[in-house]
């Protein structure tokens, strides 16, 4: 059953033009005018399952053919997943998008048939960025973590070791956190940055291994 087919209207209808075309259907097809229990059983389910899933699109301006909004995603997001639930005045969308691919860039137009809408998604950049086709993830690590070596966390219940003697610029690739090629998903890669640590003179009489300590990442 097609419920737009039912009603004789369009995909994308606003709730006034999905309730007129009820009301008049509703005349036709009653069966006190006519019609029979079965089609007016038919187009009553219709209705009900376009009032319902159409709410808020009313909200979406509109221009052209399609409803257009434009939203700000996290970069890290934007590759892990391809759900998302987009706020648009005071309206949640479950969206469901393809893979964000590398030649995008940080900006890509996407059509959702099922909103009936033209969706501009910017990836917002925080640690993330695309290098040469790969996730990256910039990590800050301090002097000291630079030095003898630490554990450091990149996302939630994932740490990866820095080596003793890490400099800027160095590289770690972390499986299956990159993008999605041909069904595969691809490495990601971290690259340290190393800040200055700004040593107190009684930290100078500190042994380094309560240095390393005191100024550990959290």
């Amino acid at each position: 059953m097609d419920p737009y087919k039912v009603l004789g209207i369009s995909p994308g209808a606003s709730q006034e033009e999905i309730k007129q075309a009820y009301r008049r259907q509703a005349i036709k097809l009653h069966p006190d005018k006519g019609g029979t229990s079965e089609a007016f059983a038919e187009l009553h389910d219709s209705y009900e399952y376009l009032r319902k899933t159409n709410l808020g699109r009313y909200n979406i301006p509109i221009q052209g053919n399609y409803h257009r909004i434009q939203v700000k995603i996290p970069l890290e997001q934007l590759v892990l997943s391809t759900v998302h639930d987009i706020d648009y005045r005071d309206k949640i969308y479950e969206i469901e998008l393809p893979n964000w691919q590398p030649d995008w860039k940080y900006e890509h137009t996407f059509t959702v048939d099922q909103y009936n809408l033209k969706i501009t998604v910017v990836a917002q950049i925080n640690d993330y960025f695309i290098n040469n086709g790969k996730l990256c993830k910039e990590i800050k690590i301090n002097q000291l973590e630079s030095l003898v070596g630490a554990e450091i966390k990149i996302t939630d219940g994932l740490a990866v070791k820095v080596p003793a003697g890490t400099v800027t610029g160095t590289e770690i690739s972390v499986s299956n956190l990159g993008f999605v090629y041909d069904n595969h998903r691809a490495d990601m890669t971290c690259i340290f940055v190393i800040k200055p640590v700004q040593l107190s003179n009684s930290d100078m009489e500190l042994p380094l291994k309560e240095l390393v300590k005191k100024y550990t990442s959290k």
